[in-house]
């Protein structure tokens, strides 16, 4: 069964998207206007793509831990997704 739950991951990201993994660097998009903070993925769930992220503030020297934010290809609010290739 857990064979069967690896292909559904794969198919749930494009296939250029890389893993997620704890302790990888991503985009968290918090509002609809698109702004966009820096966050630490902290554990990644049964899933595969959703995960629990260490948000990091831009104003304020700290950052909070948000559980359970989900993958998106495209920036979306609430979403986590991967940053732009330099």
């Amino acid at each position: 069964m857990a064979e069967a739950q690896q292909g559904t991951r794969r198919a749930s990201r494009s296939a250029s998207a890389p893993t997620p993994s704890v302790a990888r660097l991503v985009h968290y998009t918090t509002d609809p206007g698109g702004a966009t903070r820096a966050a630490l993925i902290t554990d990644v769930h049964g899933d595969g793509s959703t995960a629990d992220l260490l948000i990091f503030n831009q104003v304020a020297p700290y950052a909070h831990p948000l559980p359970g934010v989900p993958f998106a290809e495209e920036p979306t609010p609430g979403h986590y997704h991967w940053p732009p290739r330099a």
